[in-house]
């Protein structure tokens, strides 16, 4: 079984908004929006990756959240 060796970076953004909708609860919305990067560092002929490759992954979405604050 052959490994890859790889150099990974990313960012990863999570702006949000809430607001206390009564005495005890929190409501939030947000969005997410992640970046990841992933290099090959050698030839990987048999998988047929090359030095340099690049990757790049994304994860975007929205959500929300209620807090019951005790």
């Amino acid at each position: 079984m052959e490994t890859l060796d790889f150099v990974q970076y990313g960012i990863n953004f999570e702006p949000a908004i809430g607001a206390k909708i009564s005495q005890s609860v929190i409501g939030t919305l947000g969005a997410r929006v992640v970046w990841t990067s992933y290099t090959i560092k050698k030839d990987h002929p048999q998988m047929d990756l090359s030095k340099g490759d690049v990757w790049d992954d994304f994860l975007y979405g929205i959500f929300v959240s209620i807090v019951y604050v005790m």
